[in-house]
């Protein structure tokens, strides 16, 4: 018990100060392969400059009991039921089973017209509640192209690991018959539902920018998830356990407070909740891993992982704010029985943290098997350096990200001192105002903040 507890005053305290810290709206995405749709690769990771993660499903719960094995559990995964388990509505509890918005392939900001602060902002320049489904082709990015009946590698990225597990699934837009073209209409996420594809092994990978890949130890679920029998996988990467009782730090769940007030009682438990899985612990240490209890192990006790060249497991845990470089991919296989002709693949990440699913797609051509043509089917170095590269952290980071940079350098003597944080300053880095797209004035995330009110924070 006295390892999993936080260790010192002033580590409590640190604690309780970052709860102040708006979050940052960074979550996860598609990586592999390249997203023709939301734009993410294997170059940026976890990086989200771009607006990649911000597709998603804000605020969702499953209709029904949990279902989900305890064995297969993320957060706190001894307890079960009652009041002490806060995350018995979350998505994770009943995989497959919690609403989404849209078409599958997540909606901007996380819902249809509401806005909340916790992540629920979409894109610069994109309206909330836009179906990702809908989204342009992105640059010069071809489709990838797999031979039905062989495997293909996938892979996505988190910045703020929620836990949960993810799934993968195909939904067919159209079948390629002349002068037939795509209708993004007929993308549902019932179609999606009905297309899952089966895990070609129960490991997962971390998959690096530079080829190299470490063995995550993992397990396929198919008991309790919906569809019935659909294959998924929880997230082999581990958040830390600095709370022994979640429902002890931070208390019941409250229902959500539409908007962006970042000091509403219910963003202060969310931002507690998220801080019981190490989002303040885990980015103060190099790499963003744990540096102590994980919520589960990733070790074998076996040792395969270790055979298998990966002698740095505990360096694959944590929250994810230190913006992670690789990303979890694993091995799908695509079934032979698969009509050719294009698909939308969905990427379906149901949390066990938070209230939340995200979402992205990409396109898939599905071909007959004897066709010697693929195209990112592997991500082998080759392939992935054909890929365009991005600047990690470019010149669009969100204002939320630069925000909270900021605030927590200003909190430092030498930063307070600085010129950057000036009351202008902050102001002009914290307030910023955009067009949506339909050319009226849109503040970002911490419009909403009194100058003043910030200012507080920093004392």
């Amino acid at each position: 018990g006295g390892a999993l507890a936080m260790r010192g005053a002033a580590a409590f305290s640190v604690f309780l100060l970052l709860l102040q810290l708006p979050g940052s709206s960074s979550h996860g995405q598609i990586t592999w392969p390249p997203s023709t749709r939301h734009g993410g690769n294997v170059h940026a990771a976890a990086d989200c400059a771009r607006g990649e993660c911000f597709y998603f499903n804000n605020n969702v719960e499953i209709p029904g009991p949990g279902t989900l094995p305890q064995t297969a559990r993320s957060m706190e995964p001894e307890v079960v039921g009652g009041k002490y388990d806060v995350w018995r509505t979350h998505p994770w509890r009943a995989p497959g089973t919690a609403p989404v918005f849209g078409s599958g392939c997540g909606v901007a900001g996380g819902h249809p017209t509401l806005s909340f602060a916790n992540g629920g902002v979409p894109p610069f320049g994109i309206p909330i509640g836009l179906d990702g489904a809908f989204l342009p082709q992105v640059g010069d990015v071809s489709p990838a192209r797999w031979r039905k009946g062989q495997t293909a590698e996938v892979a996505w990225a988190m910045s703020a690991n929620h836990a949960g597990g993810y799934a993968w699934r195909l939904c067919k837009v159209f079948d390629g018959t002349e002068g037939e073209t795509e209708d993004a209409s007929e993308v549902t996420e019932s179609c999606f539902q009905a297309g899952h594809l089966r895990f070609a092994e129960d490991d997962s990978f971390a998959l690096w920018p530079n080829g190299s890949r470490f063995v995550l130890p993992n397990k396929i679920v198919k008991n309790g998830t919906h569809p019935r029998g659909s294959e998924w996988k929880r997230v082999p990467v581990p958040t830390c356990r600095v709370c022994v009782s979640a429902y002890d730090q931070c208390g019941s769940p409250l229902l959500p407070t539409p908007g962006l007030d970042y000091g509403s009682v219910w963003n202060r438990q969310v931002n507690c909740y998220a801080a019981c899985a190490g989002s303040s612990v885990s980015k103060f240490t190099e790499g963003g891993f744990c540096p102590d209890s994980t919520q589960f192990q990733n070790i074998r006790d076996d040792g395969d992982d270790i055979a298998n060249g990966n002698t740095t497991a505990t360096q694959y845990s944590g929250y994810g704010k230190s913006i992670w470089a690789w990303s979890v991919l694993d091995k799908v296989l695509v079934p032979a029985t698969l009509a050719t002709g294009t698909y939308k693949l969905s990427w379906r990440w149901d949390c066990e943290q938070s209230a939340q699913v995200w979402q992205n797609c990409a396109d898939v051509e599905v071909v007959d098997d004897t066709t010697e043509d693929t195209n990112w089917d592997v991500a082998s170095l080759s392939n992935m350096e054909l890929v365009p590269k991005v600047t990690r952290g470019g010149a669009v980071t969100n204002t939320n990200e630069r925000c909270v940079a900021l605030i927590e350098q200003c909190r430092t003597e030498n930063g307070n001192e600085s010129g950057n944080c000036a009351d202008g300053k902050i102001e002009e880095t914290c307030v910023a105002e955009k067009r949506s797209a339909a050319g009226e004035p849109r503040r970002d995330a911490f419009g909403v903040w009194k100058i003043g009110a910030l200012l507080s924070m920093l004392l």
